[in-house]
């Protein structure tokens, strides 16, 4: 059997990464986190968008890798809306 390595077979594939997408409600807490295999970041950007257009409750998301937050949608959540005394 010949090692895939030494033609490099391996290096020509295309690895799917999985990322987190946590979908945030209207005060940015996380109400369903989704896991997602993607080529790249930016597919998992799109990924997340399509994702939380899907979802009625949906009003952001974040989406991680590890670590490493990656994109925020929108890009800068507003504050939730402050609550009359």
């Amino acid at each position: 059997m010949a090692c895939p390595f030494a033609s490099g077979g391996i290096s020509k594939r295309r690895f799917m990464h999985s990322y987190r997408c946590y979908l945030l409600d209207t005060n940015r807490r996380i109400t369903t986190v989704e896991i997602v295999e993607c080529a790249d970041d930016n597919d998992a950007k799109v990924r997340s968008r399509e994702i939380c257009s899907a979802n009625q409750s949906c009003h952001g998301v974040e989406v991680w890798d590890n670590a490493r937050r990656v994109y925020c949608y929108p890009d800068i959540l507003k504050a939730p809306a402050e609550h009359p005394t």
